[in-house]
């Protein structure tokens, strides 16, 4: 699913509000509200790890390797 650029900030506005997001922006920043240079972060310890391990080995969960999921789990954790 894609969604257009000027409706982004409406949703990123929103998982902030619901604390899944956290804005980061430089310290140096003069108005860090308006800044164009912030990144936005998983904050949700869950979320994080479903798209840091599961997401990308869906497919070896799936076919029953979870050996090699957990051992890098293990070795990045």
């Amino acid at each position: 699913m894609e969604v257009a650029q000027h409706k982004l900030s409406y949703y990123l506005s929103r998982l902030v509000d619901i604390d899944l997001l956290e804005r980061e922006v430089p310290v140096a920043e003069r108005s860090p509200e308006k800044s164009k240079s912030g990144l936005y972060r998983i904050k949700d310890y869950f979320l994080d790890f479903w798209f840091k391990y599961v997401y990308p080995y869906r497919s070896y969960i799936e076919i029953g390797q979870t050996d090699f999921v957990i051992d890098m789990v293990k070795k990045t954790f």
